[in-house]
């Protein structure tokens, strides 16, 4: 297990941290110069932290499936209830700005149970072969990185993820089922994940991860009060909806292409003279269908050779596969990478996908086109009135382009890779243990 981690040397740590301190810094010389974080940072800089305030309010009030058309899970509302009831001086509050004004105990809590997720992702036995020195300057990029940063300024509760992320690749059942019927409980999206039992063949253990699941969504849903069908309804709704402007979607962080679809207005609207709308139109088709393509080709490679690969490398694709779907599934999904890394490190081309993984956490956006146009909005972090120019930065069109080439080339070894043994590749179907580690 220790040379999977040889390309984490100390020359390539070394370099990753000092870019990271270098994008830390300038983050930091963009915010006190301008009294806003800058791209890849959402472009309404009044938002700050609010799908965590927004979720906290309708936590506490009825409508959140109704009113709000919340996708949440019930699980999300009662953890955030439990949070307020903690950190919230009691009162009325009419919003959740309301309870952002209030909320600086709420923000550290969240912030500082945020590290500590991704301190414990580095207890979990993939790591085990890392040296402590190392583990703590992996983390350390981590956190000072785009995607997490970017999550944490948005408050969302995905940053949590990566605990069950890292016990869903590893090698033992029990924590793979209750890590799914966790993490299908935080995010709808992971319901993917079942795709799994499809690929080893493994139905016992999937009826088993279907009523755990389920059983988490029902008690949470009666403890909630909530009913049961408002998701599904408000998953078709949000599925079919553009909540995004095409210059917030350009602007911010991205980990699919299928966004480059929704921009070429405002490639005509800023006059980017460089590029005509014609070939931003047609390049950004070019890329929604290959994107389409290559989802499609992993499901299947996965399903016609599955039961060949290790359950790490199934679950790793299919990870890979929610942040590519849709520009729904949010770009603080590329925080999934982090808990990943010991499984892409196994690969065969593992120098590649680290060096795309580490491009995606590098401060790309610090090369940005920035337009002569300006919104003036009120900074939540500087408590100001700003002047905010749309921005693009590099990571906007760069990240996922990395983030589908990763997937491409996982699911291109996955195809290549030879048959195992017939005994090993029946292990699959074998009868249900839920108790003793895996080998395949």
């Amino acid at each position: 297990m220790k040379a999977v981690f040889r390309h984490l040397n100390n020359k390539n740590l070394s370099l990753y941290i000092l870019a990271q301190i270098f994008g830390l810094w300038y983050y930091a010389y963009s915010f006190f110069k301008n009294g806003f974080l800058p791209a890849p940072f959402i472009s309404d800089k009044s938002d700050t932290f609010m799908d965590f305030f927004h979720a906290m309010y309708w936590a506490v009030h009825d409508g959140r499936y109704d009113v709000w058309d919340s996708v949440y899970p019930p699980v999300n509302f009662i953890f955030l209830s439990f949070i307020k009831y903690l950190t919230i001086p009691p009162g009325f509050y009419a919003s959740g700005f309301s309870l952002r004004s209030v909320g600086a105990l709420s923000i550290v809590f969240f912030i500082f149970t945020s590290i500590f997720a991704s301190f414990y992702v580095l207890k979990t036995p993939l790591w085990s072969a890392l040296s402590q020195r190392k583990k703590i300057v992996v983390l350390c990029i981590y956190l000072i990185g785009a995607p997490f940063l970017f999550a944490v300024e948005r408050g969302n509760l995905i940053t949590y993820s990566v605990i069950f992320i890292a016990l869903a690749v590893g090698d033992m059942p029990i924590a793979r089922v209750l890590s799914l019927a966790v993490l299908v409980n935080i995010k709808p999206y992971f319901v993917l994940l079942y795709f799994l039992y499809f690929s080893k063949r493994k139905w016992g253990e999937f009826l088993v991860s279907v009523f755990c699941t389920g059983a988490l969504y029902v008690m949470t849903g009666v403890a909630l009060g909530s009913d049961p069908l408002a998701i599904p309804k408000n998953l078709l709704v949000f599925s079919n909806a553009m909540p995004f402007s095409a210059g917030a979607i350009l602007t911010g962080m991205i980990s699919s292409v299928s966004a480059f679809s929704f921009v070429s207005g405002f490639v005509s609207e800023h006059s980017i003279g460089i590029l005509s709308n014609n070939f931003v139109v047609f390049c950004a088709d070019l890329a929604k269908y290959f994107n389409i393509f290559v989802i499609i080709s992993s499901f299947a490679v996965l399903l016609l050779r599955g039961v060949n690969l290790r359950n790490s490398f199934v679950v790793a694709i299919i990870f890979c596969i929610i942040t590519n779907m849709s520009i729904t599934v949010g770009a603080y999904t590329l925080v999934f990478y982090f808990p990943l890394l010991p499984v892409l490190l196994e690969r065969r081309y593992a120098t590649a996908l680290l060096i795309m993984v580490g491009l995606i956490f590098l401060p790309l956006d610090i090369v940005k086109y920035t337009t002569a146009s300006t919104v003036q909005q009120i900074s939540y972090l500087s408590g100001s009135y700003v002047q905010v120019p749309a921005e693009v930065g590099l990571g906007g069109l760069l990240r996922p382009v990395l983030n589908l080439a990763i997937l491409a080339l996982l699911t291109f070894e996955a195809a290549t890779t030879r048959p195992a043994a017939p005994e090993r590749a029946a292990a699959g179907a074998e009868g249900l243990n839920l108790g003793v580690a895996e080998q395949v």
